[in-house]
């Protein structure tokens, strides 16, 4: 019912814009052929009967509307209107025209205007025809350069049929407030020409000094299907220089819903090497029927476990965390987005400190889970050293519990998420993952549970991670603060890492 009252709204709105342009059309037609024949008449042409043109005119008008409707012109999308449809009102209207002399040639009754003259309106009612299609255009185009002084000079990276779809998109959506300046490419026979009237330079290697010496904000990278290391060095190009770096999407992106059509370069972009991707048959056997608790869940590593832990098909996930918020986030994500999903899985969102014992055995005690995933810790470094006791009570009394608990009772699995820097560590965060660890191989000595720990590196995205403070430090306008100029940091992804 609810899509048959949407699929009626949008048919009435096609009726509607059908009629405007009819109407537009009619009065359009009836205006350039009144001016006509007015002007036969005027200039005294010999045998021209002004009265019986006039006469005539209705029937035409008719004759003409009929030709655009079947040659489709009342069910062009004009979003974005472009040369072709240009091109099909004026064949619309030479066809009409066509038709005219015809049968002004065939019915000696129908005198309208001599053939002759039927060449010279054609430019002039084509013209009249194809103005409302193109209003919007006309307006965008206006509004972009009332705008200009505001919008970022953009360079585009790919002057192909990627970069003629991205130079459309900027040019009919003002929103987007870019300037398009110039494309680049590394093709030998389009360096130097023009395409759509913007210069393409070349090749690649170019596109620092051009940013430069073209005072380039903002650039584009137009080319969808490129491959890894072809990506990763324009990447690493452009990121010479403090500009903003947007791209197309993917193939594989735009079957997504309410994909952009330029999006941002993302964490995945910034990883010299392609995303790994498991073989996930043991991991289904692994999860699926399962009750699964997950602690921490609403961080950036529990929610992402989460995620991917549903689309193995357990009977039960727990989400248990001791901020609200974020933990509420991910149940309205799952709700919202993966409710396909999740129609055959209890979501089961509880509130608590992994550090309340008492909290933990009664959530053990509701749940009854059968494996889990303890991604409940402080992880900031230099906060820690600060709060040193808060850093024990959840990263090492937390970790006790979850244990002593997941033995009392009969968990199938409970796997740490610990740290890279609980090697030789040398800080709080450190010591006390290390502690965690040695914790968890105390009781996988003499328990049914197993246990086990996995030791992460530098995750690309994770809160409190590198990436997201570089992005706020640009946001700020700079500087960029590192630990050390020399130091070189390995990354995984957080579905990598998950």
């Amino acid at each position: 019912m609810r899509n048959r009252r949407f699929d009626n709204i949008s048919l009435s709105k096609q009726n509607i814009r059908m009629w405007y342009f009819m109407v537009f059309d009619i009065v359009g037609i009836a205006l350039v052929y009144s001016l006509a024949i007015l002007a036969l008449k005027f200039t005294h042409v010999e045998a021209f009967d002004t009265r019986m043109a006039f006469m005539l005119l209705p029937a035409v008008i008719v004759l003409k509307i009929i030709v655009f409707y079947l040659s489709n012109l009342y069910k062009l999308i004009l979003a974005h209107p472009g040369i072709d449809e240009v091109m099909r009102v004026f064949f619309a209207v030479i066809g009409s025209n066509v038709l005219v002399a015809i049968i002004t040639l065939a019915i000696p009754r129908f005198e309208f205007i001599p053939e002759i003259y039927l060449i010279f309106t054609t430019f002039l009612e084509a013209i009249v025809i194809a103005f409302p299609r193109i209003l919007k255009r006309i307006g965008n185009y206006l509004l972009r350069n009332r705008y200009q002084m505001y919008a970022k000079r953009t360079l585009l990276v790919g002057a192909g049929s990627g970069g003629k779809i991205v130079l459309n998109e900027i040019l009919n959506n003002p929103s987007l407030m870019n300037q398009p300046i110039a494309f680049v490419d590394d093709d030998p026979d389009k360096i130097g020409r023009l395409m759509a009237g913007y210069k393409i330079y070349g090749p690649l290697a170019r596109i620092p000094s051009l940013i430069s010496t073209l005072h380039i904000q903002e650039v584009i990278i137009c080319i969808a299907n490129l491959n890894k290391q072809k990506y990763q060095d324009i990447i690493n190009l452009i990121a010479e220089k403090p500009v903003k770096i947007k791209r197309l999407p993917r193939i594989t992106e735009l079957k997504k819903e309410s994909v952009k059509p330029l999006i941002d370069v993302n964490v995945e972009d910034l990883l010299a090497r392609d995303v790994v991707e498991l073989d996930d048959e043991g991991i289904n056997d692994f999860i699926e029927g399962k009750r699964v608790l997950v602690t921490g869940a609403g961080g950036s590593i529990g929610s992402e476990l989460v995620r991917q832990i549903i689309t193995y098909h357990p009977a039960e996930v727990i989400l248990f965390d001791i901020y609200e918020n974020g933990v509420y986030d991910l149940q309205m994500q799952l709700e919202n987005e993966y409710h396909h999903m999740t129609e055959d899985i209890d979501i089961n969102v509880l509130i608590g400190s992994v550090y309340n014992e008492k909290r933990v055995s009664r959530l053990f005690d509701a749940t009854k889970p059968d494996l889990v995933f303890h991604a409940a810790a402080y992880k900031h470094v230099p906060l820690m050293e600060a709060s040193a006791v808060e850093a024990v009570r959840t990263n090492v009394i937390g970790t006790y519990n979850i244990c002593k608990v997941s033995c009392a009772y009969h968990v199938e699995k409970m796997v740490l998420v610990s740290s890279d820097k609980a090697v030789r560590p040398t800080n709080i965060m450190g010591a006390t993952k290390r502690f965690a660890e040695k914790i968890i191989q105390y009781f996988d000595k003499g328990s049914e549970t197993r246990f086990s720990a996995v030791r992460f590196g530098n995750v690309l995205g994770s809160n409190g991670s590198v990436v997201p403070l570089f992005k706020k430090q640009i946001q700020n306008g700079g500087p960029l603060t590192v630990t050390d100029k020399n130091i070189i940091r390995y990354f995984m992804t957080i579905p990598e890492a998950v």
